[in-house]
Order: C-alpha cells, then structure tokens, then sequence
C-alpha cells in the first residue's frame, strides 16, 4: 500500500514497513510515532512510494513469506540448492588454487581433474 506521508522523518526509522494481520493495533516506533494498522486483519506492506522501489517491497514481503502454506517446501528446496551451489563453487575455487600452486599437469597427473 502506497503512501507518501509515510516517511523517515516521522518513523525515525524507514519508509516502508510490514504489519501483519495478527498484530491490527499498529507499530509505534522508538522515537513515539504511531502509525495504525492500515488495514486491520490483513498483512500489509506500507511504503513511501518516493523512497521506495519494487526491490525494497520484495524484500519486505520476506516477513510474509512463512505463512505461505508452500513455504516450508521452497525453503528446503532453496537451503539444498544453496548448499550444492556452495559446495561446487567452493571446490572450483580450491581447483584453481591448486592449478596455479601445482600446475595443471600434476593434477590431471594425479586424477584430480575436474
């Protein structure tokens, strides 16, 4: 939900924010601001749309992401790919380390070509 009167100023904090259906009171910031629910019972996204890109709303839209009833699945599918991902960059990287300590013959040599 777009609103320009939602700014840094009054928050002392930011310019978008993510209330969740469960808490329809609102958020009062350290600095004593007060900003109601925009629409109690619902999870909302309140952003300043001149301080604000679709960017930032995807990444606050991250804290609704968990009541998503597929949540659960992606995230252990993510967490699998992301490991894989770092276990294949990780023995690229120690491959071409030792290319250039070993030369790349002494590898093949060695059966320790990728």
């Amino acid at each position: 939900m777009a609103d320009p009167e939602f700014t840094r100023e009054k928050t002392g904090a930011g310019s978008i924010e993510y209330f969740s259906a469960e808490d329809p009171e609102g958020l009062t910031y350290n600095n004593g601001y007060h900003r109601d629910h925009p629409m109690p019972g619902k999870d909302v996204i309140l952003y300043n749309p001149d301080e604000n890109d679709e960017q930032d709303i995807r990444l606050d839209a991250l804290h609704i992401m968990p009541k998503d009833p597929t949540y659960d699945t992606l995230n252990s599918l993510y967490r699998e790919a992301a490991r894989d991902s770092d276990v294949a960059w990780a023995a690229e990287q120690r491959y071409k380390e030792d290319v250039a300590k070993y030369g790349k013959e002494a590898l093949d040599k060695a059966g320790m070509t990728p």
